[in-house]
């Protein structure tokens, strides 16, 4: 071959790289835009200006923290969402309540890339599926409970989505073991109690998948372990990082695990059992049988039947892990099982399977009307699952409201403007008015409240509510200053303006033992998430493109050169970096105030993209490796090009 012709092979090789990576991209900005839409939609639609779900306030209030004084609240426990929240807080220029709002749909379409990318692995599924099993990895649920407000569990599984599709490339091509680690370990910055059981599933995945040849050694034939060496270090590295982690606990106390009180353990059981009756939750499972026999009999060339079986060892061990902790919560250890029943990825991926082999097998089939059909079948089951879906969240909805926020907010501003070095006490009964205070008012104000629990009188007597602390008396001038609002204690509100009605700082707010104003402070006003269409839609965009440039650089210097996989698993990947990097930037003591939480964000794109050179430079200096690795989805067909039923 002459020196033009082979010009001419490497341009057009070059071209259809590019074109892969053009088209990997589109996809994975579609799966963004579907499930954006899908999840975001009742934002607009419903008038909702705060987030949706129960546990918001305890986010946002976190997140706030950490541009004021770093960990120094909240410790490097579940330390993830409010890291990289932070710094796209800045990034956008958008408020918590927005970060709240917006990031679980954008955590949840990282989920499902990672659903894709496995998939991809494991059967060479083509771009257009991208989508589709993404859509599914979601909507499969029937219900979508993770997404009810609890952030730091669909962080988790993003993270952990990911680093098990990493792990089943890692399986096929001997190459992704620090993307795995560095994904495994940001899912246990996370959430721990959660990574430490996707870790359990991880690990009989990787038992299961090495038992041939631990029985070949057993019977004294000498059989190579292949892979298992690299997936059980990405897992040691994560492991021994979850280990230092637990180390910096918050100030309070605690590793992140609730004490079980007979009422709480009576609301777990209840939880648990109201998911297990969900018809809606069941209707992907004869799907996901089917995929499972699709994807062991489906044909795939050698060099994917590592990361197929890999792949089915994992969805194995996933549904052996839920059943094990279920039969643990029926003999009443509490395990949150409900939430582990809502963990269990490894059903709708499955469905997402069988709804791809079923569309191959009725196009190849039936030819052309057999691709119309196919085309139409998988558009009604997505069609079918997303009504499911959309009717088991209609119940979803925030439960903040504008006037404890506004109250908590105008009491922040008095404390900031006539009290600003005085101790607080807001008289409280439950943890979540709590939890709004803190994400309502100044940080610098929160890093001097506390909660009082007894009554107004009690407070100025100088006793202790129960969990409060021990708060200074009436008449002293540097002693802590009640806060009591109507909003969210209104009885207690009605008794302390009948005592001391010169205490009035606002509508609706008493300040005991505080500076007495000459006339109330007008309320402050709402504090609301940015819930427009349009809004919710650059937002959300902007965050997708901030995490794409900061993973797609780690993902083509970490991971094989297949650009789909690459291109979906990056935002997870920067999304994962981000946060890493995060923790080591505060850990240094550098802060996230102004312009300083830009930092980490700017570290990870120029460290992923170095990265990257390095790969890139590397495979071409060594022409073995770039073979081995760059070439090799290239050599390997598409078993899209030639479909088979079955």
């Amino acid at each position: 071959m002459t020196d033009d012709a082979v010009d001419d092979v490497e341009l057009r090789t070059h071209a259809s790289r590019s074109r892969e990576y053009l088209v990997a991209f589109g996809v994975t900005l579609l799966t963004f835009l579907a499930l954006g839409f899908f999840l975001l939609v009742r934002y607009p639609l419903k008038g909702y200006v705060f987030p949706i779900g129960w546990d918001p306030p305890w986010y946002i209030w976190r997140i706030n923290a950490v541009p004021f004084d770093g960990l120094a609240r909240i410790g490097a426990i579940r330390a993830a969402s409010p890291l990289l929240l932070s710094v796209l807080a800045r990034g956008t220029g958008q408020n918590a309540f927005t970060m709240v709002a917006v990031a679980p749909a954008v955590f949840a379409s990282i989920v499902g890339l990672g659903a894709a990318a496995l998939l991809r692995a494991a059967l060479g599924v083509r771009a257009v599926w991208v989508p589709i099993i993404g859509a599914l990895a979601w909507l499969g649920f029937g219900r979508i409970g993770i997404l009810g407000g609890h952030l730091d569990n669909a962080l988790n599984a993003a993270f952990v989505m990911c680093g098990f599709a990493a792990a089943v490339v890692l399986a096929a091509e001997g190459k992704g073991m620090l993307a795995t680690a560095f994904l495994f370990m940001a899912a246990a910055l996370a959430e721990w109690p959660f990574y430490a059981f996707a870790m359990a599933i991880f690990l009989l995945a990787v038992a299961i998948f090495a038992w041939p040849a631990i029985r070949a050694r057993l019977a004294g034939r000498s059989e190579p372990f292949g892979p298992v060496g690299p997936l059980l270090g990405a897992a040691v590295l994560s492991l021994g990082f979850t280990g230092l982690s637990l180390l910096a606990p918050p100030p309070g106390g605690g590793i992140g695990l609730r004490r079980y009180s007979p009422g709480f353990k009576a609301l777990v059981e209840r939880r648990f059992y109201e998911r297990l009756r969900q018809s809606a939750r069941y209707y992907a499972f004869p799907l996901a049988a089917v995929g499972a026999l699709a994807v062991m009999r489906a044909p795939t060339p050698p060099s994917r039947r590592p990361a197929r079986r890999f792949f089915l060892c994992l969805m194995i061990a996933w549904i052996v892990g839920t059943v094990m902790a279920s039969l643990a919560q029926v003999a009443h250890v509490p395990v949150a099982g409900g939430r582990l029943l809502s963990f269990l990825f490894a059903v709708p991926i499955l469905a997402g399977a069988f709804t791809w082999w079923a569309g191959r097998a009725l196009a190849s089939r039936y030819r052309e009307w057999g691709k119309v059909i196919g085309f139409a079948f998988v558009c009604l089951t997505v069609a079918a699952f997303a009504a499911l879906a959309w009717g088991g969240e209609e119940d979803r909805r925030p439960f903040m409201t504008g006037s404890s926020i506004r109250q908590a907010a105008t009491a922040g501003d008095y404390l900031d403007r006539f009290a600003p070095d005085r101790e607080v006490s807001f008289v409280l009964a439950g943890a979540h008015p709590w939890n709004i205070v803190r994400a309502s008012v100044p940080a610098d104000v929160l890093a001097r409240a506390t909660r009082f629990t007894g009554s107004p009188e009690e407070f100025l007597a100088g006793t202790t509510g129960a969990g409060s602390g021990v708060v200074g008396g009436a008449g002293d001038a540097k002693g802590p200053i009640g806060i009591v609002m109507r909003a969210m204690n209104a009885n207690r509100y009605t008794q302390a303006l009948a005592a001391h009605p010169e205490n009035l700082v606002a509508p609706g707010v008493i300040a005991l033992s505080g500076p007495v104003l000459d006339r109330p402070l007008p309320l402050h006003p709402t504090i609301r998430a940015n819930t427009g269409a349009l809004a919710m839609l650059w937002i959300g965009l902007l965050i997708v493109a901030y995490l794409f440039l900061a993973g797609a650089g780690w993902a083509i210097g970490m991971l094989p050169a297949d650009p789909l996989i690459r291109i979906t698993l990056a935002p997870g990947m920067g999304a994962a970096m981000v946060t890493l990097i995060a923790l080591g930037w505060e850990r240094v003591g550098l802060g996230f105030e102004g312009g300083a939480a830009w930092g980490p964000l700017v570290v990870a794109i120029i460290a992923g993209w170095a990265c990257a050179a390095v790969s890139i430079w590397r495979r071409r200096r060594d022409p073995a490796d770039r073979s081995n690795h760059a070439d090799r989805t290239v050599a390997v067909p598409d078993l899209e090009e030639t479909p088979r039923s079955g």
